[in-house]
């Protein structure tokens, strides 16, 4: 009973590691659409200063003359609780 608690246990932390490292990808091909949807709105991608913070709120760099849209409520952590940079 030992052996057959240690394989569920194993298997659990297997489909949490694959869910793990999925979710990063995904967030990843979504952060991308929204720097490109910036990009198409403002002219160019993000400043390294700005970060993908420029994606939630209006970058002081950015000025008033340049249209922006809010694309993002936040930016969210990654699966191991570390902020999106």
């Amino acid at each position: 009973m030992k052996t057959c608690g240690l394989v569920v246990f194993l298997c659990g932390i297997q489909q949490s590691t694959q869910a793990s490292m999925h979710r990063p990808a995904t967030d990843i091909m979504s952060f991308e659409a929204h720097i490109l949807q910036y990009r198409n709105t403002t002219g160019k991608i993000p400043s390294e200063k700005a970060g993908l913070q420029a994606l939630v709120e209006r970058p002081k760099e950015l000025g008033e003359s340049k249209t922006w849209n809010k694309s993002l409520n936040s930016i969210h952590y990654d699966p191991w609780g570390n902020p999106y940079q």
